[in-house]
């Protein structure tokens, strides 16, 4: 079975289990459960060490949502 999603659509994709039941609202995640994108001097500092010695992070592979909070501690 294939589920196309109309991302041009308005409306916000939902689960295929969901799209049947209308009756269930889309809630949106609380303010303080966003994550900011990183930006702080010292984590463009970390990161363009990285990316000089061309390594290669597993924070950067999994796309972690921490990695801002991480890279700008020394």
């Amino acid at each position: 079975m294939v589920t196309v999603l109309d991302t041009r659509s308005p409306e916000r994709p939902r689960h295929p289990e969901k799209a049947r039941r209308p009756d269930t609202p889309v809630l949106r995640k609380p303010d303080w459960i966003r994550v900011k994108a990183p930006g702080s001097p010292l984590y463009r500092e970390t990161r363009e060490i990285i990316k000089s010695n061309n390594l290669v992070t597993v924070c950067e592979e999994a796309g972690c949502p921490n990695i801002g909070e991480c890279w700008e501690k020394k």
